[in-house]
């Protein structure tokens, strides 16, 4: 799968979360955890860049995304 194909995949994946922020283990990713920190990064650079990303950070071996939601902002769940 491209990269682009994969930020749009996970970015698709954290809006259908009822969450504010989406935690994306690696392993949900990563086949037989095959991953390393050039990929990582690749991945957290692509997500920060997209339009529809407030950000994207890496902890735990999980990615730790919030995207912009319209038709939430302004508004609380708690």
């Amino acid at each position: 799968m491209e990269l682009d194909e994969l930020i749009e995949k996970i970015v698709n994946s954290s809006y259908k979360s009822k969450e504010d922020i989406y935690w994306l283990p690696f392993e949900k990713i990563f086949s037989n955890g095959e991953f390393n920190d050039e990929i990582v990064n690749s991945i957290k650079c692509g997500l920060n860049e997209h339009k529809d990303v407030k950000f994207c950070d890496v902890w735990n071996y999980c990615f730790f995304i919030q995207v912009k939601k319209c038709n939430t902002e302004g508004t609380s769940d708690r």
